[in-house]
């Protein structure tokens, strides 16, 4: 796989890696290599390489991208969220070690948590806009921004426990205590997974981060990390999502002593825009390698004005000039 200089830098670098990096930069790209290098490292053939990603559908693209390597092997490696992991290696598998689900469990589905929380959004007068928190952090709490989502997040949890089912975000939790009363399973996990992967580090929980570091931290022999994101592109701070420093990993992730890789190249737009985002974010040197990189392109408006009473909710006291 070709790499750029910063990207290969990163990527064989023999410690643990923290990338932080603009968009376009190759995170992605640098990523899959990570995964595919270490896929080609492992000396058992019960190891495994672990990637956790935000969503499925950046797993399916990492997926895709690595099964044109020569090195890709799907036994090899594990790609999805880290709900569908703790569901498939931790509360499958170790369910009966937890009291709250020894006697079976069902996961409610999004299109049920979501109709719930829109009726409960309804009932106590909130907008379909109004962020609810149904997160936990590893203590056991769920933070809101009021009383009112306080309130949404109780009642939902209780219908929840009428139905017999949890949610994702208890999938988490249960997880996490399950492996606070069974460390042994922590280090079976960490013997598994030589290489761990998190991409858009900067939207992951603090529960997501104490699962993880728990499997690091127990593990006999440590594995690897390779761990990539962007505080810019944070958009999930309002439901727990976090960006830490290298020094809050390092203090994470026991013996992890990250060095911190940087990757300002661009392949995706011209120069004109990566110096408008560097404005923006406050981010300097910023540079476009892509092949218009210094396309001065144009902005076009199709319509010049509209009128006030076509303007969408609650932008009607808004006034628009085009």
């Amino acid at each position: 796989m070709d790499l750029s200089g910063e990207q290969a830098s990163a990527v064989n670098h023999i410690g643990n890696v923290f990338v932080t990096a603009c968009p376009g930069s190759g995170k992605t790209r640098a990523l899959t290599a990570r995964l595919s290098l270490g896929m080609e490292q492992l000396s058992h053939i019960s190891e495994k390489i672990l990637a956790v990603t935000f969503t499925n559908r950046a797993a399916n693209e990492i997926k895709s991208r690595i099964e044109q390597d020569e090195h890709y092997d799907s036994k090899k490696l594990w790609a999805g969220t880290i709900h569908s992991f703790v569901l498939e290696w931790i509360i499958r598998p170790y369910a009966g070690y937890f009291n709250l689900l020894n006697n079976g469990f069902v996961v409610a589905d999004e299109y049920e948590t979501r109709k719930i929380l829109s009726q409960l959004k309804i009932d106590k007068g909130m907008s379909f806009f109004d962020p609810v928190n149904t997160s936990f952090d590893r203590f056991g709490n769920v933070h809101n921004l009021n009383r009112r989502a306080q309130e949404v997040e109780q009642e939902y949890r209780e219908i929840l426990t009428q139905r017999k089912k949890i949610d994702y975000d208890q999938t988490l939790y249960f997880a996490y205590e399950i492996l606070e009363s069974k460390p042994e399973i922590a280090t079976n996990l960490g013997a598994i997974f030589r290489l761990i992967c998190i991409d858009e580090v900067q939207d992951t929980q603090d529960l997501q981060y104490a699962i993880l570091s728990m499997i690091h931290n127990n593990s006999l022999v440590k594995p690897k990390l390779f761990i990539v994101g962007d505080i810019n592109q944070a958009i999930y701070e309002s439901i727990g999502g976090m960006s830490k420093t290298q020094a809050e990993l390092n203090q994470e992730f026991n013996q992890a002593n990250f060095v911190h890789f940087s990757f300002s190249d661009n392949y995706r737009s011209t120069q004109r825009i990566a110096d408008y985002f560097s404005d923006f974010r406050n981010i300097q040197g910023i540079i476009s390698k892509a092949e218009h990189a210094e396309d001065l392109g144009k902005i076009v408006f199709s319509d010049q004005e509209i009128e006030k009473q076509d303007l969408a909710g609650d932008c009607n006291h808004f006034c628009v000039t085009v």
